[in-house]
């Protein structure tokens, strides 16, 4: 592994090999303010040059990448012109993805009315292969605490002593690795607003 800067930007990444080949990773990118707790994107991850510098990754008004790679300064001597992973499954997924086995669990949250618990197999170029949803919710509106609503998904994923856990608009929910039943073991009940992420970090 290594480390970028980009002198004009102010800005510093890493980069990292993987079998010969070296790609762009900016975690501070992938974990933008404003902070929701949970959260974790993936545009930042596995990337060649070409896509990295690509405004069409993440938000669109974000140019920290795309000045001229002139101005770029490597810790080591790389070049990341592997394209392998651009276009991974991980691109879409807006937290955390775990590991049990062969299988990775992950939220999708790309539709707005639906929370989808999904596992799968990593396949060739990032893609994900054998999926199955193990648990699925409706996602309601999110209330805002100025009386608004967003017709969006605030969902996000985190693991603790062999559990996943993820939010709903008013609950957080348990299920093992193993699937099984899907447990609500907290409910938000004032009406002020609602759950906008989860973090598990210790028993419940």
């Amino acid at each position: 592994a290594g480390y970028l800067t980009n002198s004009p930007e102010g800005d510093i990444w890493n980069i990292v090999n993987i079998d010969g080949s070296w790609f762009h990773v900016d975690v501070t990118h992938d974990d933008p303010v404003y902070d929701k707790i949970g959260r974790a994107k993936h545009y930042y991850f596995l990337k060649s040059t070409s896509a990295f510098q690509s405004t069409a990754l993440g938000d669109t008004n974000d140019k920290s990448h795309t000045s001229d790679t002139d101005s770029w300064s490597y810790s080591v001597n790389a070049s990341c012109t592997n394209c392998d992973y651009d276009n991974a499954f991980w691109n879409k997924v807006n937290s955390s993805i775990y590991k049990k086995g062969t299988e990775l669990f992950y939220l999708d949250s790309s539709n707005p009315g639906v929370i989808k618990l999904l596992k799968g197999i990593l396949g060739t170029g990032g893609s994900i292969t054998n999926t199955t949803v193990i648990a699925e919710k409706s996602a309601q509106w999110w209330k805002a605490w100025d009386g608004n609503g967003y017709w969006s998904n605030f969902s996000w994923l985190s693991s603790y002593n062999g559990y996943l856990y993820f939010n709903g608009p008013l609950n957080i929910y348990r299920i093992s690795y193993d699937g099984g039943e899907l447990v609500p073991i907290y409910s938000y009940s004032s009406n002020d607003g609602y759950l906008y992420g989860c973090n598990v970090l210790s028993d419940i």
